[in-house]
């Protein structure tokens, strides 16, 4: 399944090894949601969604989950009175700001999404942040 800035997507994650990614168990949620809404848009079969979904599935074996709980909730809620987010946006920046407490600052964190309101925020909130839609 190829949108735009998929390939740099791939090639960006590709050379940061999956055990040095993190995503919060909402990207399931996410991911389910896009190929549901491609399979009734008929863009792709069942069966094609349910080949990237197991994909997808495989690929979180080595990657940090960051689950959802009370502090994450309630960071989020403030975010939703601060920025204009949707909810479930609310709730992965809040993940990924909680999530930062933990590194090193020599660590690297890059924060990847194609929302252009919910990168503002993670800008805001001092994040480096990429779109891989706006590839040159």
């Amino acid at each position: 399944m190829s949108e735009k800035g998929s390939s740099a997507l791939r090639q960006t994650l590709h050379a940061v090894p999956e055990s040095q990614q993190t995503l919060s168990v909402l990207a399931r949620v996410e991911v389910n949601s896009a190929l549901a809404r491609k399979v009734r848009e008929g863009e792709i079969t069942s069966d094609e969604a349910a080949t990237y979904q197991n994909k997808f599935q495989s690929s979180c074996v080595d990657r940090i989950l960051w689950e959802i709980d009370e502090p994450v909730v309630n960071l989020a809620i403030d975010l939703l009175h601060r920025y204009a987010l949707r909810s479930l946006d609310a709730l992965q920046l809040s993940a990924v700001l909680l999530f930062r407490r933990y590194l090193s600052p020599t660590d690297t964190l890059l924060f990847i999404a194609s929302d252009a309101r919910l990168l503002a925020a993670a800008t805001t909130e001092s994040l480096s942040v990429w779109d891989p839609s706006v590839v040159p």
